[in-house]
């Protein structure tokens, strides 16, 4: 997953598809999705980091891209047309999410290599930079 930083990106992205998409199918831009990311976050990644990252989740199969837009020399970034999660992206995100209501994260105990102490979820918290703008907000 993209990360910028102590920023969660692709966990704000998926956040955002999933709550916009989930009521009603639906085809979103970019603009859309950035738009969401500055209206939930106090402090949202550049415009560079989130196209990156919307790519990347395309490419790894978390998001559902329905056409990639044709190059524009204003905008010289890829842009995909999002129309979802995918199944493997809504469980990521599930994943993730309740991995955050543990007070202290997930831990498990690995015993096949011989180690027994705890190891620690890739999804263990909500970074403070990217905290919800506050009670009302469409954040995670």
């Amino acid at each position: 997953m993209v990360s910028d930083g102590k920023q969660r990106v692709d966990l704000a992205v998926l956040s955002i598809v999933g709550r916009l998409c989930f009521s009603k199918p639906q085809k979103l831009t970019f603009g859309q999705i950035y738009r969401e990311l500055v209206r939930a976050y106090s402090s949202a990644p550049t415009i560079h980091v989130c196209v990156a990252t919307v790519d990347t989740l395309v490419r790894e199969g978390l998001l559902i891209s329905t056409r990639v837009l044709e190059p524009d020399q204003s905008f010289p970034y890829t842009q995909h047309i999002i129309s979802g999660l995918t199944e493997i992206g809504a469980a990521s995100l599930r994943g993730c999410e309740d991995a955050l209501t543990e007070p202290r994260g997930v831990t498990r105990c690995v015993a096949a290599t011989g180690n027994t102490g705890p190891v620690r979820s890739a999804c263990l918290q909500r970074p403070a930079s990217l905290k919800s703008a506050g009670q009302g907000s469409s954040g995670p």
